[in-house]
Protein backbone atom coordinates (compact mmCIF):
# COMPACT_ATOMS: atom_id res chain seq x y z
CA UNK A 1 0.00 0.00 0.00
CA UNK A 2 2.86 2.38 0.91
CA UNK A 3 4.48 1.59 -2.45
CA UNK A 4 1.31 2.66 -4.32
CA UNK A 5 1.15 5.98 -2.43
CA UNK A 6 4.83 6.55 -3.14
CA UNK A 7 4.26 5.97 -6.86
CA UNK A 8 1.27 8.34 -6.85
CA UNK A 9 3.27 10.98 -4.99
CA UNK A 10 6.20 10.74 -7.44
CA UNK A 11 3.90 10.94 -10.47
CA UNK A 12 2.00 13.89 -9.02
CA UNK A 13 5.27 15.70 -8.29
CA UNK A 14 6.50 15.11 -11.84
CA UNK A 15 3.20 16.37 -13.25
CA UNK A 16 3.44 19.58 -11.16
CA UNK A 17 7.05 20.14 -12.33
CA UNK A 18 6.07 19.67 -16.00
CA UNK A 19 3.08 22.03 -15.65
CA UNK A 20 5.21 24.69 -13.95
CA UNK A 21 7.84 24.38 -16.68
CA UNK A 22 5.37 24.97 -19.51
CA UNK A 23 3.56 27.71 -17.63
CA UNK A 24 6.75 29.77 -17.38
CA UNK A 25 7.80 29.41 -21.01
CA UNK A 26 7.67 32.74 -22.90
CA UNK A 27 4.56 33.18 -24.99
CA UNK A 28 5.35 33.53 -28.67
CA UNK A 29 3.44 36.10 -30.69
CA UNK A 30 2.76 34.53 -34.09
CA UNK A 31 3.12 37.91 -35.77
CA UNK A 32 6.70 38.26 -34.51
CA UNK A 33 8.68 35.51 -36.13
CA UNK A 34 12.46 35.41 -35.82
CA UNK A 35 14.36 37.10 -38.62
CA UNK A 36 14.11 34.47 -41.38
CA UNK A 37 17.09 33.10 -43.29
CA UNK A 38 15.61 34.32 -46.55
CA UNK A 39 16.46 37.98 -47.08
CA UNK A 40 14.78 40.66 -49.15
CA UNK A 41 16.86 42.30 -51.88
CA UNK A 42 18.65 45.47 -50.82
CA UNK A 43 17.11 48.76 -52.00
CA UNK A 44 18.99 50.64 -54.71
CA UNK A 45 20.02 53.36 -52.25
CA UNK A 46 22.00 50.87 -50.15
CA UNK A 47 23.77 49.59 -53.24
CA UNK A 48 24.51 53.17 -54.32
CA UNK A 49 26.32 53.95 -51.06
CA UNK A 50 28.06 50.53 -51.15
CA UNK A 51 26.37 49.15 -48.04
CA UNK A 52 24.30 46.07 -47.40
CA UNK A 53 21.92 44.94 -44.67
CA UNK A 54 20.22 41.67 -43.73
CA UNK A 55 16.63 42.68 -44.45
CA UNK A 56 13.96 40.08 -43.57
CA UNK A 57 12.04 38.85 -46.58
CA UNK A 58 8.70 40.05 -45.18
CA UNK A 59 9.97 43.65 -45.22
CA UNK A 60 9.56 43.71 -48.98
CA UNK A 61 7.50 46.91 -49.28
CA UNK A 62 9.93 49.73 -50.02
CA UNK A 63 10.01 53.42 -50.80
CA UNK A 64 13.06 55.28 -52.03
CA UNK A 65 13.81 58.99 -52.07
CA UNK A 66 16.86 61.22 -52.31
CA UNK A 67 19.57 59.65 -50.13
CA UNK A 68 16.84 57.61 -48.42
CA UNK A 69 15.12 54.22 -48.38
CA UNK A 70 12.27 52.84 -46.29
CA UNK A 71 11.42 49.16 -45.82
CA UNK A 72 8.31 47.90 -44.02
CA UNK A 73 6.43 44.67 -43.43
CA UNK A 74 3.07 46.55 -43.55
CA UNK A 75 1.90 44.49 -40.57
CA UNK A 76 -1.66 45.06 -39.41
CA UNK A 77 -1.32 44.77 -35.61
CA UNK A 78 2.46 45.26 -35.48
CA UNK A 79 4.21 47.17 -38.26
CA UNK A 80 8.02 47.08 -38.33
CA UNK A 81 9.91 49.67 -40.34
CA UNK A 82 13.55 50.26 -41.28
CA UNK A 83 14.92 53.45 -42.85
CA UNK A 84 18.44 54.15 -44.04
CA UNK A 85 19.43 57.65 -45.05
CA UNK A 86 22.47 59.92 -45.30
CA UNK A 87 23.22 63.61 -45.08
CA UNK A 88 26.30 65.71 -45.68
CA UNK A 89 28.35 66.36 -42.53
CA UNK A 90 31.95 66.28 -41.38
CA UNK A 91 31.20 65.36 -37.78
CA UNK A 92 28.65 63.37 -35.84
CA UNK A 93 26.69 65.81 -33.69
CA UNK A 94 23.96 64.65 -31.31
CA UNK A 95 22.26 68.04 -31.60
CA UNK A 96 21.92 67.60 -35.38
CA UNK A 97 20.63 64.03 -35.31
CA UNK A 98 17.02 64.82 -34.32
CA UNK A 99 16.81 67.91 -36.54
CA UNK A 100 18.05 65.88 -39.53
CA UNK A 101 15.73 63.02 -38.60
CA UNK A 102 12.69 65.30 -38.58
CA UNK A 103 13.70 66.86 -41.89
CA UNK A 104 14.17 63.48 -43.62
CA UNK A 105 10.97 61.95 -42.20
CA UNK A 106 8.92 65.07 -42.99
CA UNK A 107 9.95 64.77 -46.61
CA UNK A 108 9.58 61.00 -46.98
CA UNK A 109 7.03 59.57 -44.54
CA UNK A 110 3.46 60.88 -44.55
CA UNK A 111 0.17 59.71 -43.07
CA UNK A 112 -3.12 59.54 -44.94
CA UNK A 113 -2.54 63.05 -46.30
CA UNK A 114 0.62 64.98 -47.13
CA UNK A 115 -0.09 67.28 -44.17
CA UNK A 116 0.36 64.34 -41.79
CA UNK A 117 4.13 63.99 -41.35
CA UNK A 118 6.31 61.99 -39.01
CA UNK A 119 8.21 63.90 -36.32
CA UNK A 120 10.11 63.18 -33.13
CA UNK A 121 7.83 63.45 -30.10
CA UNK A 122 9.57 66.24 -28.13
CA UNK A 123 7.42 65.59 -25.06
CA UNK A 124 9.32 62.36 -24.47
CA UNK A 125 13.03 62.03 -23.61
CA UNK A 126 15.58 61.22 -26.31
CA UNK A 127 18.65 59.26 -25.20
CA UNK A 128 22.05 58.67 -26.80
CA UNK A 129 24.49 55.82 -26.23
CA UNK A 130 27.08 53.78 -28.15
CA UNK A 131 26.20 50.53 -29.94
CA UNK A 132 28.32 47.34 -29.72
CA UNK A 133 29.87 48.24 -33.11
CA UNK A 134 30.78 51.77 -32.01
CA UNK A 135 27.96 53.73 -33.64
CA UNK A 136 25.88 56.44 -31.99
CA UNK A 137 22.55 55.04 -30.82
CA UNK A 138 19.58 57.38 -30.45
CA UNK A 139 16.32 56.24 -28.89
CA UNK A 140 13.05 58.10 -28.57
CA UNK A 141 9.41 58.27 -29.61
CA UNK A 142 7.88 59.32 -32.92
CA UNK A 143 4.47 60.76 -33.68
CA UNK A 144 2.48 61.49 -36.80
CA UNK A 145 1.52 65.17 -36.78
CA UNK A 146 -2.20 65.52 -37.44
CA UNK A 147 -2.86 61.84 -36.71
CA UNK A 148 -3.03 59.57 -33.67
CA UNK A 149 -0.14 57.34 -34.77
CA UNK A 150 3.11 57.04 -32.83
CA UNK A 151 5.54 54.64 -31.20
CA UNK A 152 9.20 54.00 -30.38
CA UNK A 153 12.19 54.47 -32.66
CA UNK A 154 15.89 53.70 -32.44
CA UNK A 155 18.65 54.81 -34.79
CA UNK A 156 22.33 53.99 -35.33
CA UNK A 157 24.43 56.82 -36.84
CA UNK A 158 28.04 56.93 -37.94
CA UNK A 159 30.36 59.24 -39.82
CA UNK A 160 31.47 58.15 -43.28
CA UNK A 161 34.56 60.36 -43.31
CA UNK A 162 35.72 59.32 -46.77
CA UNK A 163 32.53 60.70 -48.31
CA UNK A 164 31.83 63.58 -45.91
CA UNK A 165 28.47 62.28 -44.76
CA UNK A 166 26.61 60.73 -41.85
CA UNK A 167 24.79 57.45 -42.49
CA UNK A 168 21.78 56.62 -40.32
CA UNK A 169 19.94 53.30 -39.98
CA UNK A 170 16.68 53.68 -38.09
CA UNK A 171 13.96 51.32 -37.01
CA UNK A 172 10.53 52.40 -35.83
CA UNK A 173 7.46 50.53 -34.72
CA UNK A 174 3.71 51.02 -34.86
CA UNK A 175 2.06 48.57 -32.49
CA UNK A 176 -0.86 50.10 -30.57
CA UNK A 177 -1.78 48.16 -27.43
CA UNK A 178 0.89 45.54 -28.10
CA UNK A 179 4.20 44.62 -26.48
CA UNK A 180 6.90 46.75 -28.05
CA UNK A 181 10.08 45.50 -26.36
CA UNK A 182 10.42 42.25 -28.35
CA UNK A 183 9.77 43.65 -31.86
CA UNK A 184 12.03 46.65 -31.14
CA UNK A 185 14.81 44.29 -30.09
CA UNK A 186 14.43 42.42 -33.38
CA UNK A 187 14.41 45.67 -35.34
CA UNK A 188 17.66 46.67 -33.67
CA UNK A 189 19.20 43.31 -34.57
CA UNK A 190 18.55 44.22 -38.21
CA UNK A 191 20.13 47.67 -37.79
CA UNK A 192 23.29 46.04 -36.46
CA UNK A 193 23.72 44.16 -39.76
CA UNK A 194 24.30 47.36 -41.77
CA UNK A 195 27.82 47.05 -43.18
CA UNK A 196 29.93 47.92 -46.18
CA UNK A 197 29.20 45.74 -49.18
CA UNK A 198 32.01 43.32 -50.13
Amino acid sequence: MKKNWLHIFVLATLLVVVLLFYRHQPQVDDSLQDIPNKKAPSPAFLAAIHFTMDIPNEMSATKEGKDFCWMTDNGTSIMRNICVYSYLATRLDTADIIAKRDSVMRENIHGETDDMVMATDRRMPVSHSITPNGRLRTEGTWEMNGDMMGGPFVSHSFLDEANGRVIVAEGFLFAPDRDKATPMKRIEEILLTLRQAP
